[in-house]
């Protein structure tokens, strides 16, 4: 939801970061609402371009640059919701010949990741915080066997939830990890 009210109202900007650039996926300029007390608007934007890969969001106000125009525009943004509308969607995406596990899960600080199935491909794992930052990132090329066993560290990093996320060429699956350092 966006709200956009006053004379010196600028622009929105709304851009996604993907392979390292940033992509303006929307803008809005401008006063859109005639006052303060006006509902709020509802705009969506669809990231399935997107879909398996993991992406930064940007949202960037610009005042207006008028000089006799001063402190008189308020641009807000509010209850972001990042989804998946229909899991039928995204079933070409989601690893179908092989899964993986963590355990223990939860955990104390260190814990494996098992992936069965991903003889001969290249596989990157991707520890994720709750901002979306990639906390760890590794590339594994398995060659010989079918099953890999990855030990990951978290001593030191903050108790919470965490994702993690395997990528290969047959697609990409994302579990959820909690840490409870004691």
């Amino acid at each position: 939801f966006y709200h956009m009210f006053g004379a010196g109202t600028g622009k929105l900007y709304v851009d996604v970061k993907s392979s390292g650039a940033w992509v303006r996926l929307d803008s809005i300029v401008g006063q859109q609402h005639i006052n303060g007390s006006d509902l709020w608007s509802l705009r969506t934007i669809n990231l399935s371009q997107y879909s398996g890969d993991i992406v930064r969001v940007r949202f960037t106000a610009i005042e207006l640059s008028n000089s006799s125009v001063s402190d008189e525009g308020s641009i807000s943004i509010d209850d972001i919701r990042v989804y998946i509308p229909t899991l039928t969607s995204i079933s070409n995406n989601v690893l179908s010949k092989s899964s993986f596990e963590l355990f223990p899960n939860p955990t104390k600080g260190e814990f494996t990741i098992r992936a069965n199935g991903f003889k001969g491909e290249q596989l990157n794992l991707s520890l994720i915080d709750l901002q979306g930052r990639i906390v760890e990132e590794r590339i594994i090329t398995n060659s010989s066997n079918a099953i890999i066993n990855e030990r990951f560290n978290l001593n030191g990093r903050s108790n919470g939830v965490y994702f993690v996320a395997i990528r290969s060429e047959s697609g990409v699956e994302v579990k959820k990890l909690i840490l409870v350092e004691e």
